[in-house]
């Protein structure tokens, strides 16, 4: 057994952590893909019924887990109040948008997702990492991270093997142990493999701490972190239940059963089974020779409550995972401006909320780029996320506000941020122009009629 502390030490401990909580992650990509097992009661069901499973396609937690992401638009960093453009080309050059995005969907989906920073010789690589292959441990009483691994199936080579890398804040640590052929991640993670160490693909850590950063959803201290659907999984439960009763309803009641009295049914002479007298069709009649006989049907299932027991339950679903009624049920039209508002405000906050936990990660992914990249950023404790306000504003409302800011003497560049949502890179396009109209005597005095403030008064 290796010695506590030692990269193979680190091996063992994190890859036992990461095999172990891989059915969990399984169960929330199962439930968050729609993957959903048999409602309560249809677990014995035969092939015909279950083939009705097909037919849920009501899935609320990945609607709800979802239902952020269009209002979270990260637009930089600041460093002291001052948009910091290094940065940003480091964000930009790894289309980490993107990548940023990807991570975001898979912690809300699955509890938990990563960032690696590789220092690259200067030129830092960023890449989104999936909780599947990767896994963080911090120092014992700290939000320090002690070690990181990722693991991953390499079958690019002549023979396929599975590769580790240690992450520790003094050097990195890569390792290789071969896999079958027709194994897949998951098949492949499931065993135990036999790790040997590769010294080529070793070695130091210039950024002196793990370059794994994790970005947990809703964690807790003394508790994991869990999917942002986790509370809508029950009354999921009961729509996938709800659903499956009225296609099985449905389903059955397709062809509807008919009845008759005073009948002789023959039976088949060599069965000695019933036979069925009669053949519906459009040019058939039914004769009954009893002149006490009857025919008749059964009536169709009322299914309304059924359904309205599922709008119920997605309105559940909304309820405890804030999410906008306009969203998740297409339902408010034609309504004021201000109940709109009143509407998306549950939702509104969750996503600050959601701001919030995820800004630490993102700092802390921006803070290891500039070290990787060689920058030298004073006050980088200082730095705060730049995000997008997750609010919807009309054109009336945003030019209403920003008129009334500027008149109290908010600088422009505040106004352009606050009420348009610019960027900074959109700020200083704006400031350039309007610092050059400015020195247009022509286009100044054009600028002053339309803002009202007569001739001579430039920006």
């Amino acid at each position: 057994m290796a010695n506590a502390g030692t990269p193979d030490w680190w091996l063992d401990r994190l890859y036992k952590r990461l095999r172990d909580r891989q059915s969990s992650i399984k169960e929330w990509d199962d439930l968050y893909t729609g993957n959903h097992p048999a409602p309560q009661g249809y677990e014995k069901a035969g092939p015909m019924l279950l083939r009705l499973l097909d037919t849920l396609g009501l899935n609320m937690l990945a609607v709800v887990s979802d239902a952020p992401l269009g209002r979270m638009t990260l637009q930089g960093f600041k460093v002291n109040g001052v948009a910091n453009d290094d940065i940003w080309d480091v964000w930009q050059a790894n289309n980490f948008d993107r990548g940023s995005r990807m991570v975001r969907q898979e912690k809300l989906a699955l509890s938990e997702a990563y960032a690696l920073v590789d220092p690259n010789n200067g030129a830092p690589i960023l890449t989104p990492e999936h909780p599947e292959q990767a896994i963080v441990e911090y120092m014992p009483g700290s939000r320090a991270r002690a070690a990181g691994l990722k693991v991953w199936q390499d079958d690019l080579g002549a023979t396929p093997v599975v590769r580790a890398m240690v992450y520790l804040p003094d050097g990195v640590y890569s390792y290789a142990a071969p896999t079958r052929v027709y194994a897949n991640v998951r098949s492949a993670l499931a065993m135990k493999p036999m790790w040997e160490f590769q010294p080529d693909g070793s070695g130091g850590n210039s950024l002196g701490e793990v370059p794994l950063v994790p970005f947990p959803n809703r964690a807790r201290m003394l508790r994991s972190p869990y999917p942002e659907f986790q509370a809508a999984i029950r009354p999921q439960k009961r729509i996938n239940k709800t659903l499956m009763d009225r296609m099985s309803m449905q389903d059955a009641g397709a062809f509807k059963a008919k009845w008759a009295t005073g009948l002789q049914i023959p039976e088949d002479p060599e069965t000695g089974q019933a036979v069925e007298p009669f053949q519906t069709a459009i040019d058939r009649l039914f004769v009954n020779e009893n002149e006490k006989g009857s025919f008749g049907q059964f009536e169709a299932e009322d299914i309304k409550q059924i359904l309205d027991a599922v709008r119920d339950d997605v309105a559940d679903c909304a309820m405890l995972v804030a999410t906008s009624p306009d969203h998740i049920l297409g339902k408010l039209v034609n309504v004021s401006g201000d109940g709109l508002k009143l509407a998306q405000a549950a939702e509104i906050q969750r996503v600050r909320d959601l701001m919030d936990d995820e800004s630490d990660s993102l700092e802390d992914v921006a803070r290891l780029s500039l070290i990787a990249a060689g920058k030298s950023v004073p006050n980088a404790h200082r730095m705060t996320t730049d995000w997008r306000n997750p609010e919807y504003r009309t054109d009336t409302e945003q030019a209403n506000a920003a008129v009334v800011a500027l008149n109290a003497g908010m600088p422009h560049e505040a106004v352009w941020e606050r009420y348009f949502n610019a960027s900074p890179d959109e700020v200083k396009d704006w400031r350039q122009k309007l610092d050059a109209a400015a020195l247009d005597p022509v286009s100044a005095e054009l600028l002053a009629k339309v803002r009202g403030s007569g001739p001579g008064n430039g920006a």
